[in-house]
């Protein structure tokens, strides 16, 4: 998998926050479409358009990696994720393009939460280790605590 999205020492400043942004972006593009296609035909052209959106939106980032894992000619979660939305776009297309956007949404909802885990998940260890080098053990084997 590619390190810019797994590697915690170039994770970039913000980075889950953007990824919280796309998806939120992507789930409200989704809802708009569901509005749109409401309203007869010129709204099903409307909803097309904002699904195509949601997609982007959702896929922006898997695609970014699923592309990287490409060059470096690897396979990669992120690529098999794009492969399959594609293919559920195709295939939902005849069937009135009912799963490829949620396909999209809920995998870059997983990729915010995860993101949000993982921080989590550090600043907890840097709490604990910050706890640990203030109990320090003397020459004599006492346990003493610096302020």
């Amino acid at each position: 998998m590619s390190e810019r999205a797994h590697g915690t020492e170039h994770e970039a400043p913000g980075e889950w926050q953007k990824l919280a942004f796309l998806a939120a972006v992507s789930g409200g593009l989704g809802l708009l479409s569901l509005v749109a296609d409401q309203f007869g035909d010129a709204g099903r052209v409307w909803a097309l358009i904002l699904i195509a959106g949601s997609c982007v939106a959702g896929g922006w980032d898997a695609a970014i990696d699923g592309w990287a894992a490409l060059r470096e000619r690897r396979i990669d979660v992120h690529l098999l994720m794009i492969v399959v939305a594609v293919g559920a776009w195709i295939v939902a297309s005849e069937c009135n393009f009912g799963g490829s956007d949620t396909v999209m949404r809920l995998s870059a909802l997983g990729v915010s939460v995860r993101f949000v885990t993982l921080r989590l998940t550090l600043d907890t260890i840097h709490r604990y280790n910050l706890r640990l080098r203030k109990r320090k053990l003397s020459c004599h084997g006492n346990v003493s605590d610096d302020a």
